[in-house]
């Protein structure tokens, strides 16, 4: 047990995780910032126009583009999006849906994908790109094709299996990681690549299954007293 555990253990891991193979759960240290927060956001929900509070989400990211050390922009820059996503919430059941909505949202799509390939040839490495564009281009296009799903499948069946693999998406994503890189890693297990893929997939699932059922009480316990 050295620090590094410590601090992934309770989410204080930041940015640089000491732990070999847990390195993409920098996000939870993220996370946990954006729901210390959620209390002051929707305090100024209630009070200022929409409009307003969005425009200053939406600028808030070249704000952190810029400060040093790294990671500031790294745990805080998701901060902007979340208030975003946190009024979307708040209003999705007025969410309109119709073709030529849709039809602008697949054009925010491509040109934000497109926006980032053709400024990454120019300038690449920079904080304009790895930053600005980077940044802006990713969540306008997620913004876009979350949108684009919504409008296809708003009258959807929803099947047991996709219920199951999404019951379990947190966990699967929290612990996949572990077995591709690190010392138990099971890459190299066989000698056929595919196989190894399969392996990875059924251990992953089987861990973030049994992680889903241990957590599962807590979860429905601060439900209830939330209710």
């Amino acid at each position: 047990m050295t620090i590094d555990w410590l601090l992934l253990l309770f989410g204080c891991q930041g940015s640089n995780v000491g732990v070999i193979g847990a390195e993409h759960t920098w996000f939870i240290s993220a996370i946990l910032i954006c729901y210390l927060f959620t209390p002051l956001i929707g305090f100024i929900y209630k009070r200022i126009p929409k409009v307003i509070m969005i425009t200053i989400l939406l600028l808030l990211p070249l704000t952190f583009a810029f400060c040093q050390p790294a990671w500031i922009y790294t745990l805080f820059n998701p901060l902007s999006y979340y208030g975003i996503a946190f009024i979307i919430g708040r209003n999705f059941d007025k969410l309109k849906y119709s073709l030529s909505r849709l039809l602008i949202a697949i054009f925010i799509a491509v040109l934000s994908l497109l926006l980032r390939f053709v400024v990454r040839y120019y300038a690449d490495g920079t904080i304009f790109y790895d930053r600005i564009i980077v940044n802006y281009t990713h969540f306008f296009a997620a913004l876009a094709i979350s949108y684009i799903f919504a409008t296809i499948f708003r009258n959807g069946r929803s099947y047991k299996l996709v219920d199951f693999i999404f019951g379990i998406s947190f966990e699967i994503y929290l612990y996949h990681n572990m077995f591709i890189v690190g010392p138990i890693s099971l890459f190299g297990l066989t000698s056929i690549w595919i196989v190894d893929s399969f392996i990875v997939v059924i251990c992953t699932i089987i861990i973030a299954v049994l992680a889903n059922i241990t957590t599962s009480p807590f979860f429905k316990l601060i439900k209830r007293y939330d209710t």
